[in-house]
């Protein structure tokens, strides 16, 4: 059985996650550095918590709870060289933790800023997919069942902890 997620109704992001700037900070104050990840608390949504983590490859990985939106969570995934995104556009992926059955999304790239950095985002109901980012290794995202990225997830259960108590 696959997982699905919902889109989110609301995309009204004004961070920008490169560089971590003056911007993020006005948008987006940092509460906590924990297991490698960013705690950031975003004024833009809610003062919802989220965690973030740029890896070394370029790809950002935030995940976080909106309390504008009923404390759903959402992922938003984005790397600069992924230059074929287009702004506005729906974009089905497959989100696996370890080898567990993978998650659907429908996933909408966001551009921050004018010509600025495009990112996908896809939302969930709360619960589920924190409690799997909290306990597993790694999240593999897929595209058209090519992996876009596999990303290690070292300090996530720190990281979701530090989330729910900010």
């Amino acid at each position: 059985m696959k997982k699905n997620f919902t889109l989110a109704a609301w995309l009204s992001f004004s961070v920008i996650l490169f560089p971590v700037n003056a911007s993020l900070a006005d948008q987006a104050s940092l509460w906590k550095n924990v297991g490698g990840w960013e705690i950031r608390v975003d004024n833009t949504l809610g003062y919802g918590c989220f965690a973030l983590a740029i890896y070394d490859g370029g790809t950002a990985l935030r995940i976080g709870i909106d309390p504008s939106s009923d404390y759903n969570g959402y992922i938003l995934l984005g790397n600069p060289k992924w230059k074929s995104l287009e702004p506005g556009k729906d974009y089905d992926l497959k989100i696996q933790f370890d080898k567990e059955t993978p998650w659907t999304a429908v996933a909408k790239a966001v551009q921050f800023d004018d010509g600025g950095l495009v990112m996908l985002h896809a939302s969930f109901d709360k619960g589920a997919v924190l409690k799997e980012f909290s306990k597993k290794h790694q999240v593999a995202f897929y595209y058209n069942d090519s992996l876009i990225d596999r990303l290690r997830l070292k300090g996530s259960a720190l990281a979701t902890r530090e989330c729910i108590s900010c």
